[in-house]
Parts: structure tokens; sequence; C-alpha cells
């Protein structure tokens, strides 16, 4: 039984840790996208912002 477990234990850890590996880069891809989504909407507030004063002021 212990050697059962033994003989299995390095396929395990070798696959948590690529589990572990490709969640670590889903998680970087999906935060570089949410923050690229967020300041291309502050940049579209901003310019929206100057756009409304610009029509206003004319």
């Amino acid at each position: 039984m212990r050697d059962c477990m033994l003989s299995n234990y390095p396929k395990m850890s070798l696959l948590s840790i690529a589990l572990i590996a490709i969640g670590m880069g889903l998680a970087l891809i999906a935060h570089k996208i949410l923050l690229g989504v967020f300041i291309s909407g502050i940049g579209f507030l901003i310019f929206f912002v100057v756009f409304k004063k610009f029509i206003t002021k004319n």
C-alpha cells in the first residue's frame, strides 16, 4: 500500500504543479485583459469628459 502510494506520488505532484502553473498563467492573462479594459475604460471616460466640455464651450 505504502509503496504504491510512493510510486504514484511524483506523478501526482507533477500534475498538481502543472495545474497550478496553468491556473497562474490563466490568472495572469485574465489580469492583463482586465487591466487593459480598465485602462481603456478610463481613457474613454477622460476623452468623453473632455469632448463634452469642448462641445459645451462652443
